[in-house]
């Protein structure tokens, strides 16, 4: 979410650096996350921080492009502002847009969370699921072991995981709607 906020920042203050943004956002986007994930484990080993990196990978594309896109939906009188009281362009995009990058943050995230939870379960499975593991690990010992009654425990553990973080996502972002009141729907 961070580095999400700092892109944020950065096309702020530079127009060039959108389209780089945007490219190399969208170039994780399509090029294949379970493949990342052997590279995670040769450099940081099995455990906790390659499966938080293929779920970071994987649910980030939505949180900058939903941030990025809704910065541009800044009305234009709206920046004009800016202009009016002689404030440079940056300052003005940054304070004036603000509202508009959190509410993207807020509707990025409704899609990035359960993502999240695919990737965590995907980072274990891959990993090779330690004990003790994850989603993913049980999910792999259940398949080894042909075992269809705990495979489906298993989905319906990661579903109900994925709806209780679309929810919680959903909450945060009516939160956010209403305290910036750009949509009142």
């Amino acid at each position: 979410m961070a580095s999400v906020a700092l892109l944020y920042i950065i096309c702020c203050l530079s127009t060039k650096a959108r389209p780089i943004i945007y490219t190399a956002a969208l170039f994780t986007k399509v090029s294949p996350a379970i493949a990342y994930v052997p590279v995670f484990i040769i450099f940081f080993g099995v455990g906790l921080i390659p499966k938080v990196l293929t779920a970071s990978l994987i649910s980030f594309f939505p949180l900058v492009l939903q941030t990025l896109e809704r910065r541009d939906d800044m009305p234009t009188r709206l920046r004009q502002v800016g202009a009016v009281y002689a404030a440079p362009r940056w300052r003005s995009e940054f304070v004036l847009g603000i509202g508009y990058g959190l509410s993207g943050f807020s509707r990025g995230l409704l899609t990035s969370a359960p993502l999240a939870v695919v990737g965590a379960i995907v980072g274990d499975y891959v990993a090779g699921g330690t004990r003790p593991g994850g989603i993913g690990a049980y999910l792999m010992q259940a398949s080894a072991q042909s075992n269809t009654t705990a495979i489906m425990v298993g989905v319906l553990l990661a579903s109900t995981l994925g709806l209780v973080f679309f929810l919680s996502a959903y909450g945060i972002d009516r939160w956010v709607q209403k305290l910036l009141r750009l949509d009142m729907a």
